[in-house]
């Protein structure tokens, strides 16, 4: 799926939550960062499914401190080895 949407201009990643110490530990955020600036952010499910029959929410921000914010709990995630990178 991710070929479909990378192209030779597109930064497009997909990280997985990876916490095998905790069994019902999970990240269930579902965010997309555009442009360094334009932020959606929620828990909402993704799916036909979930858009279509159930009442799924999110938030949708453009400013650049949020968009910030995002990356940097982000980061911290990665670099604490609890999200890791779909390639």
């Amino acid at each position: 799926m991710l070929d479909t949407f990378r192209t030779s201009r597109s930064e497009i990643s997909v990280w997985y939550w990876d916490d095998l110490e905790h069994e019902m530990s999970k990240f269930h955020i579902k965010s997309i960062v555009v442009d360094g600036r334009k932020l959606y952010i929620g828990s909402a499910n993704l799916s036909e499914t979930a858009m279509k029959f159930s009442a799924e929410c999110g938030l949708f921000v453009i400013d650049p401190n949020a968009s910030k914010q995002l990356e940097d709990y982000s980061e911290l995630l990665i670099n604490s080895g609890l999200l890791k990178e779909i390639r």
